[in-house]
């Protein structure tokens, strides 16, 4: 039997300890861009959901002067290629070794957070060309 594995544990586990974080992360704050976060809230490669937190509260934070906006989806985990280019089964679970790497989520999850995302980053860009 195959054991599933994902990294997620793992880097949580090392942001608490670094003592270098502040000096460490994107400054985010200085980015002069409008900027769209998409997020799985069940993301198994790396915490994705609480980097996005702390990245849109370090944003409010700093006043931060462009637009910015954070999409979490319930079931979604780290698999986000652009929709119906490659099957979402095939990217859930990859078997590696003796293991099974998941990217998290469910494939409902993961389709409808696929979807939903392309729609709405196609519109952050369309709103951005538009006068």
């Amino acid at each position: 039997m195959c054991t599933p594995f994902g990294l997620t544990t793992t880097y949580k586990k090392s942001v608490e300890v670094a003592k270098n974080k502040e000096d460490a992360r994107i400054k985010t704050e200085n980015a002069n861009a409008d900027l769209l976060l998409i997020t799985g809230q069940e993301d198994n490669v790396w915490n994705t959901y609480d980097a996005c937190v702390e990245v849109m509260d370090t944003l409010a934070k700093h006043n931060y002067k462009y637009d910015y906006n954070f999409l979490a989806y319930e079931g979604l985990g780290h698999s986000l290629p652009i929709p119906y280019v490659v099957p979402l089964s095939e990217t859930l679970n990859v078997k590696m070794g003796l293991g099974v790497f998941t990217c998290g989520g469910t494939l409902k999850g993961n389709s409808y957070g696929q979807s939903d995302s392309w729609q709405k980053t196609i519109e952050f860009f369309m709103k951005l060309v538009q006068p």
